[in-house]
């Protein structure tokens, strides 16, 4: 029996899960759905490692990404600025999901409808539509990107009393600049040109601005469902990151690494319910890990009060997923290359 799949979404989620579940012999149809995308996204070179394994070819059409080879980080009370190496290529996105769409099946669509044996693949990102979320707190990113004044092989991140900046080099002449807030600015351009002025190196290196500047959310969340028969949510969709974590692609490839060896062993005749619920552990598991990252880090910032009630959020949100991880089993499987496979046969590394 031709297993299939029906791939919503149109991002780097969306793509991977497509060309993973082709590899894996299912029969896989995609619906393109609206997503707002980043300027840009930052490769580190496991991420990179990782496209060119699940993409041939795609490192190839990154030949002109910019490559930067330092971040300098300034992070705390009075901390002075420390350059560590940390290899990288800045791309657009949108040329990002160019490059995969070539390499994904091509077979679309639009009509919203498939075969009722047909699992729906969510990864539509965290904007998706007719989901309430849970979010573990408020914060907004802006973005825009800034003529580049200063060395274009070096990104830097500082935080200041109000945020969180992060600038990367996107050329010679340009950088993108991303800011963290505690809440939406009404005036989004003034938020990020304040915030920057609060930075001692971000606004050394940067001048004028270049472009509109965004907005996006930038809280964890967990959605409502995860996976139930027939549906299954993966990347943004299911469980979205910090962009402090600085590796959105690199998580949306695992996620998607995870989603596709699923439903896979579901296919080659794994117990369904043992493997759903085996998923649903891992995200909540990988979500709970992430939140305690995030409070580690913005508990040693300089940041105002206007920062407590994020930081009671994670923190709620934290003993929020360690129950709900105390009354689910072990998880029952690993990984090995890209396949599911029960626990006890994972050999030790």
């Amino acid at each position: 029996m031709v297993q299939r799949a029906h791939v919503l979404g149109s991002g780097v989620t969306a793509l991977s899960v497509a060309s993973l579940l082709a590899r894996q012999h299912f029969a896989v149809t995609r619906e393109r759905t609206s997503s707002n995308r980043g300027p840009v996204v930052v490769l580190n070179p496991v991420t990179v490692d990782l496209l060119a394994h699940l993409f041939d070819g795609v490192p190839t059409a990154l030949a002109g990404a910019h490559p930067i080879r330092f971040r300098s980080v300034r992070w705390g009370v009075d901390a002075s600025a420390v350059t560590v190496p940390a290899p990288a290529l800045v791309v657009p996105e949108e040329r990002l999901v160019e490059a995969l769409s070539k390499r994904a099946p091509n077979r679309t669509d639009e009509s919203a409808t498939a075969p009722y044996d047909t699992w729906y693949v969510c990864a539509r990102g965290r904007g998706s539509p007719r989901t309430s979320r849970r979010r573990f707190g408020q914060r907004r990113i802006l973005a825009a990107e800034f003529t580049l004044c200063g060395p274009d092989a070096v990104s830097v991140l500082e935080n200041t009393c109000s945020g969180w900046v992060f600038m990367a080099p996107t050329g010679p002449r340009r950088a993108v600049v991303q800011a963290a807030v505690p809440e939406e600015s009404p005036h989004s351009e003034r938020g990020l040109l304040d915030l920057v002025a609060e930075t001692q190196d971000i606004a050394a290196r940067i001048g004028e601005v270049l472009s509109d500047v965004t907005v996006a959310d930038g809280s964890p969340s967990l959605a409502p469902w995860l996976v139930v028969p027939g549906a299954i949510a993966v990347g943004d969709e299911a469980v979205s990151f910090d962009p402090l974590n600085g590796d959105g692609v690199g998580q949306a490839l695992r996620a998607s690494i995870l989603a596709s060896a699923v439903l896979a062993a579901i296919a080659a005749g794994q117990e369904i319910q043992t493997c759903l619920t085996h998923y649903r552990s891992r995200l909540i598991a990988a979500l709970a890990r992430h939140l305690r990252g995030c409070e580690r880090y913005y508990r040693t910032a300089a940041f105002s009060q206007a920062w407590a009630p994020q930081l009671a959020d994670t923190a709620e949100g934290i003993a929020d997923l360690e129950t709900q991880l105390a009354r689910l089993p072990p998880f029952a499987f690993g990984l090995r290359e890209r396949s599911l496979v029960p626990l006890a046969d994972v050999a030790p590394r």
